[in-house]
């Protein structure tokens, strides 16, 4: 069965071809870009009504007109025909009484000779030209003045397209699109040793088998097939109801169900599916059983299994729900360059720019919709590879590097690429770094670079969103159940016991603090507490371990009196823990011993760039003295001014690693960083704390330790825990 999804699907566009408005346009342009004249500014009359831009672009399938049009949705907001007319009638911003004037603006940067460059834009004005224009579309031309250079490609070309020069499909599931997928898959398995599946996976509990004519699939057990490819499908759920696997139709799906009956995703997936020769396909609504009475929460923890042992996740980007097709129709010439007339070499002279298919925080994996979604994100990080259907065309991702079908030489980095999609591909081989790590993390620098890599994962998974906030740490059981394996630790509401000192110590970002929630489905020092914000991870040095900058000298720590009880990465958080106030209640404290001190809230703005700054001094110290105050990252917005407690979790004096190796220098101490939670009594009693924040002190090294220097402990340093004063310690329990 390999029918596309619309009857439109097998459109195809000629490239550099031309309306008859962009043909006139052309003729005009010419003869005044092969003058030697330097004028500022030129005028063309282009287009009587901006629905005949409109026109050129979709029902002539003008190259040029193509180029305007994309702009002219960006800039509108609006996509498609009768959105924009109808957004230009209500807004009155391209008025129908108004036509379109071209004209190019020279952009000095790029008049080096030969090459010179114009932004051509189209305008609005009336008529009579009795009002200045306003700029409706643009775009970026280049005009070479001698014609006898090599054409200089400003971003490569995907080499399907030029085979294509005089087709090109309007479908993303194109007989050439496929065959690229397929070269990229080749050169992945061959040359990438980061992409093969590590030893120890297992295949999933089941697979959908695809009938060879493609109309039927049928469920069976994934053991039954050990060496087979599959893929495995990432895609939107949705609000609206799908087909599910449940006790109740189970040997329905294992006697075979017609590939008709799917949603439009799965369809589609199938689809691709045989076009790669892959018979498999995973797909989470009818592998896993549904249901009170379904297996979710064991398979739930086989993440790392499905995913990682695939042969490719698709990932159905531009389908917002199972009721949507991700194989798209699209116009693919927008993304190429337009050339608009040759020399007598038969290089490009001149041509007009096609916009960047990769725009930074819009098309590109990381910044789809569907990337934004918590449960999508252990299955991106997991996957050696993904294959992204985009509403304008494909993107791959794998461990070894990026492409697209206009950027088709998969690479770590590749020109216009390298400012988003390169950072966001590091995902993946966090993954491979994190399993590439002894697991004797009683080795300083496994243990430091675990926590490192651990804090990575953290602080991008509160990038993504959920629909269920009691699903924060079930959503990644894949890679976490994959840890605890490996490295035999346990977790508590997702920190890990191991290292529970340093995972108490995350803090919220400062920008997003007015709109971090509390969900109270967690103990206040678990960041499975807080949603709408971004978190970020302090690792602190310990003994024998190096950091990127500094060394640690030395350390003081708070001692763990009582650990909280472990806890499953796929419990539900469910329990509201705003009424664990009393002691007999209290089974998920952490019991610590170390030093406490009453504080208070001072507001500041900082100096450059004027945003609000927290600041916590001791209580008790003078209002009007000076000092340099320890810096606090409330986890919400907070009326506690003098009701604040801060509490030293970890002390370390650091030197730059820079420093020769002499014991002398070895003993300098350059920083003195303490790490410390900011904490309020609990509502009744005097028992226990909560956690409402993070706090960082960074005391005078030279004052300190000319005061060590003559004998003295510290105590009139004017930092917020001066001395290190073993009677100084207290035990107390954050709920």
């Amino acid at each position: 069965m390999e029918v596309p999804p619309t009857s439109s699907a097998n459109r195809t566009v000629v490239p550099h071809t031309l309306c008859r408005w962009c043909r006139r346009f052309v003729l005009n342009l010419q003869s005044d870009l092969d003058d030697a004249t330097e004028n500022g500014q030129r005028f063309y009359s282009h287009f009587d009504d901006i629905r005949k831009l409109i026109q050129g672009a979709q029902e002539f399938q003008c190259h040029l007109c193509s180029i305007l049009l994309v702009n002219l949705e960006e800039r509108n907001e609006s996509t498609g025909v009768d959105a924009i007319i109808e957004k230009t009638k209500t807004t009155n911003l391209i008025p129908s009484n108004r036509v379109l004037i071209t004209y190019l603006q020279e952009t000095p940067k790029y008049s080096k000779h030969p090459w010179k460059a114009f932004n051509i834009c189209v305008g609005t004005t009336k008529a009579d030209g009795s009002e200045p224009l306003e700029i409706a579309a643009l775009a970026h031309l280049m005009h070479n003045l001698e014609g006898e250079l090599e054409y200089e490609t400003p971003k490569p070309q995907s080499k399907f397209l030029d085979i294509a020069r005089t087709r090109l499909s309007a479908w993303t599931h194109s007989y050439e699109h496929m065959q690229l997928v397929k070269a990229w898959l080749a050169a992945c398995i061959t040359r990438h040793e980061s992409c093969r599946p590590r030893p120890g996976l297992r295949k999933p509990t089941r697979l959908l088998e695809i009938s060879g004519d493609g109309d039927m699939i049928k469920l069976v057990p994934g053991a039954a097939s050990p060496r087979a490819n599959y893929a495995a499908l990432s895609y939107c759920w949705g609000q609206v109801p799908q087909l599910m696997l449940l006790r109740s139709n189970y040997s329905n799906f294992e006697s075979g169900l017609p590939v008709s009956s799917l949603t439009m995703v799965a369809q589609d997936a199938i689809i691709v599916c045989r076009a790669l020769a892959i018979r498999y396909l995973w797909i989470d609504a009818m592998c896993i059983v549904q249901g009170e009475d379904g297996d979710f929460k064991q398979e739930a923890a086989r993440m790392e299994d499905v995913y990682a042992g695939s042969l490719v996740t698709l990932v159905a980007a531009a389908a917002r729900d199972t009721t949507e097709h991700f194989l798209k129709e699209r116009n693919p010439l927008p993304w190429m360059d337009c050339p608009l007339y040759f020399g007598d070499s038969h290089c490009y002279r001149t041509y007009v720019e096609g916009r960047v298919f990769c725009e930074y925080g819009k098309n590109i994996p990381g910044f789809f919709a569907l990337d934004a979604r918590g449960w999508c994100f252990q299955e991106r990080l997991l996957s050696p590879r993904s294959l992204y259907f985009g509403s304008n065309g494909l993107h791959w991702e794998c461990r070894g590097g990026l492409g697209c079908e206009y950027y088709p030489k998969v690479a770590a980095k590749h020109g216009a690429l390298d400012d988003g999609l390169h950072a966001q591909n590091a995902l993946k081989n966090t993954y491979v770094a994190i399993n590439e790590l002894d697991s004797d993390l009683t080795d300083p620098m496994v243990s430091f670079r675990f926590r490192e890599l651990w804090g990575v994962v953290l602080e991008r998974y509160f990038d993504t969103n959920l629909s269920f906030e009691k699903d924060r740490l079930v959503a990644m059981v894949g890679l976490a159940r994959s840890l605890e394996h490996k490295f035999e630790i346990q977790a508590s509401y997702g920190l890990w016991l191991a290292f529970l000192l340093d995972e108490l110590l995350w803090s919220v970002d400062t920008v997003s603090n007015d709109t971090t929630r509390n969900l109270d489905i967690a103990p206040s020092w678990s960041w499975v507490n807080l949603r709408d914000c971004k978190i970020f991870c302090s690792n602190t040095l310990h003994k024998g371990e190096i950091g990127e900058e500094h060394r640690l000298v030395d350390s003081m720590s708070a001692d763990v009196v009582e650990p909280p009880k472990a806890t499953d990465f796929t419990a539900s958080m469910t329990g509201d823990f705003s009424k664990r106030q009393k002691q007999d209640d209290l089974s998920d404290v952490v019991r610590l011993r170390g030093r406490l001190r009453r504080c208070v809230k001072r507001c500041t703005k900082a100096k450059r760039s004027g945003a609000s700054v927290i600041f916590l001094d001791p209580f008790e110290y003078p209002e009007e003295k000076t000092r340099n105050a320890a810096v606090c990252r409330l986890d919400q917005a907070t009326q506690h001014d003098q009701n604040l407690y801060c509490f030293l979790v970890r002390r370390e004096y650091r030197t730059d690693i820079e420093r020769t190796s002499t014991s002398h220098e070895n003993s300098h101490v350059d920083t003195i960083w303490d790490h410390g939670l900011v904490l309020t009594r609990t509502d009744e009693g005097t028992y226990g704390y909560r956690r409402v924040g993070f706090f960082t002190d960074e005391p005078d090294a030279r004052e300190l330790q000319h005061v060590y220097a003559s004998g003295g402990r510290g105590d009139d340093l004017m930092y917020l825990f001066p001395g290190l004063r073993e009677d100084s310690k207290v035990e107390i329990a954050i709920i």
